[in-house]
């Protein structure tokens, strides 16, 4: 009926000009190529905490919370609960510090009813939201539990309640987020698995609902029309369309590929992903292999004088100090990973890289004795940053706010690879700082 009055009136009217399914729907059109077909799509939304949600928002997540969401499921039209159901996702841009590990829970979007006419032969299809405080989150999905066993008849009347507390309990990295994961079939049968993800800081993200509308109202403007007739707007943008919008305020985004084990792609070209073309060509050059080699240079080492520092920095093997100190890096190129042997004056200490899994996923996993320092990997202004995001001992997640810092980057000067590590802490101070060049070693 509307579209017929729409096409009558000889206009466009659009839904849905928003994140979902305006956005998505221009993020899985990226992902597409090099698909056969697309068996699941799973997409969500991670608001920062601090942004503050309208109530309207609040009262129509209430509204279907623990009722029946119909959705595809294993090739199969099922039912869903609204804020039960739900999957773990870590939101991590190539190039980008990625967001902390969230659970999304199921939320009623226009995707779960278009994606399965959009692709035929689509498996299951997936929208949530991941919020923080996630436990806050996980009183939600108890509340939702306890409507869907009908000890409360809705959560709607509790929205207000719910409205004042997510402004009471704002805690949290002031950073939001966004994906779309697609898996399936390449041509050949391999399986494929591909995501695109964005991470807004600070206050920026909830402009990102608004520039699908911008997006078509430019396109209007330059002279293209859209057909007449009511529709949705999924399929209407391209990526292409939101990307000049999104460099307007401190957005990252990008396409991670995810297939396989990764053995044949070296360690930081599989993690960076996309980002990988940011490098300077010494860096790039020094992790592009995936056969053994050696780099030869010198070396400043510098050492702190806590005694604590002392005891951390030999029980790793960390160098003596010197001012201009021989130094040889010899890599070892594992399946899934790499053995860092450096050599300072002769003197060696290891480190085994690899990429992380299940928690630690999009993030590099530096395995020194008994510590594992989790860091993400940023190129930025000619610098590739190596930025801490977590530690273990033994296998024991330690506070952030101990783990070793300082900072630690590669770059490209005067054609040769250059390094800068400083690893401190608040316990210790300064442990080590070495800072040099490598290149690559003659035969």
């Amino acid at each position: 009926m509307l579209d017929d009055r729409a096409k009558a009136a000889n206009v466009a009217v659009l839904s849905g000009c928003s994140s979902f399914p305006a956005l998505s729907f221009a993020a899985l059109d990226a992902l597409q190529p090099g698909f056969a077909a697309i068996a699941t799509v799973e997409a969500g939304i991670a608001p920062s905490p601090r942004v503050k949600m309208a109530l309207n928002v609040i009262r129509a997540v209430s509204s279907y919370a623990g009722k029946p969401i119909a959705l595809l499921r294993g090739g199969k039209r099922v039912q869903g609960h609204g804020l039960i159901d739900g999957i773990d996702m870590t939101i991590a841009p190539p190039g980008a510090v990625p967001l902390k590990r969230r659970h999304f829970l199921l939320a009623d979007a226009p995707d779960l009813h278009l994606l399965p006419e959009a692709l035929p032969g689509l498996q299951s299809v997936f929208t949530g939201a991941g919020t923080e405080p996630q436990a806050l989150q996980r009183l939600l999905g108890l509340l939702a539990r306890l409507a869907r066993m009908n000890m409360l008849s809705s959560l709607l009347p509790l929205a207000p309640l719910f409205h004042r507390a997510s402004s009471l309990f704002a805690f949290g990295a002031h950073r939001g987020g966004m994906f779309v994961r697609a898996t399936g079939k390449a041509p050949d049968g391999t399986d494929i698995q591909r995501g695109w993800h964005l991470i807004a800081e600070g206050d920026d993200g909830p402009f990102i609902p608004a520039m699908a509308s911008e997006a078509l109202i430019r396109r209007r403007l330059s002279g293209t029309r859209l057909p007449p007739g009511a529709r949705s707007a999924a399929g209407m943008l391209t990526l292409a369309d939101f990307e000049p919008l999104f460099r307007r305020f401190a957005i990252a985004s990008g396409i991670r590929e995810t297939s396989g084990d990764g053995t044949g792609t070296p360690l930081y070209r599989r993690m960076l992903g996309s980002a990988w073309n940011d490098l300077p060509q010494a860096v790039a050059e020094l992790h592009d292999s995936i056969v053994s080699q050696v780099f030869k240079g010198r070396a400043k080492v510098e050492r702190g004088r806590n005694p604590l520092a002392r005891i951390v920095a030999a029980l790793i093997g960390f160098p003596a100090e010197g001012a201009d100190v021989p130094v040889s890096v010899r890599f070892d190129r594992k399946a899934g990973g790499e053995l860092w042997t450096r050599s300072f004056a002769g003197k060696s200490f290891r480190s085994l890289q690899s990429a992380g899994v299940g928690t630690d996923e999009n993030l590099l996993v530096e395995t020194f004795g008994p510590f594992r320092i989790l860091i993400a990997l940023v190129p930025e202004e000619g610098h590739l940053h190596l930025v801490i995001r977590g530690w273990r001992f033994l296998g024991i997640p330690l506070p952030l706010f101990l783990a070793p810092g300082g900072e630690t980057y590669e770059e490209e000067r005067d054609g040769a690879f250059r390094f800068h590590v400083e690893i401190a802490s608040p316990m210790t101070g300064l442990i080590v700082r070495y800072t040099g060049w490598l290149r690559p070693a003659e035969n």
